[in-house]
């Protein structure tokens, strides 16, 4: 977060590469209230979220047992109409199956079959 904050000090405008990168950084540091800070900063500095941005934020708060909350991004992307990739239900199948969430993840299996067809094989 301080190299962010000196970006913003000096003028720089971070764009969404930035972004990402430095929402990746902090899961894998396990900072996960500052990627939920700077994930908000990203309206303010119009750089909009794109795919790998939730992806990034599935994949982060999955690895830092926040299931809770990475669950309620993928619904929340569900029901906006967002695509959802089979990125998307890789990322969100392999979570839940480390967290031992086997119902689930059988759930979403299914309804990967229903939505994504033929693509189910990549899974």
């Amino acid at each position: 977060m301080k190299l962010f904050k000196e970006m913003v000090c000096k003028g720089y405008k971070p764009n969404l590469i930035t972004f990402n990168t430095l929402l990746t950084s902090l899961f894998q540091v396990g900072k996960v209230e500052d990627a939920r800070t700077l994930f908000s900063k990203m309206i303010v500095h119009e750089a909009t979220p794109d795919s790998s941005t939730y992806g990034i934020l599935l994949d982060g708060f999955f690895k830092n047992n926040c299931l809770t909350e990475a669950m309620e991004q993928f619904h929340t992307r569900e029901r906006s109409g967002l695509n959802l990739g089979i990125d998307t239900y890789n990322c969100v199948l392999d979570g839940l199956c480390k967290a031992g969430k086997l119902d689930l993840a059988s759930e979403l299996l299914g309804s990967c079959l229903i939505r994504l067809g033929t693509n189910i094989f990549y899974i």
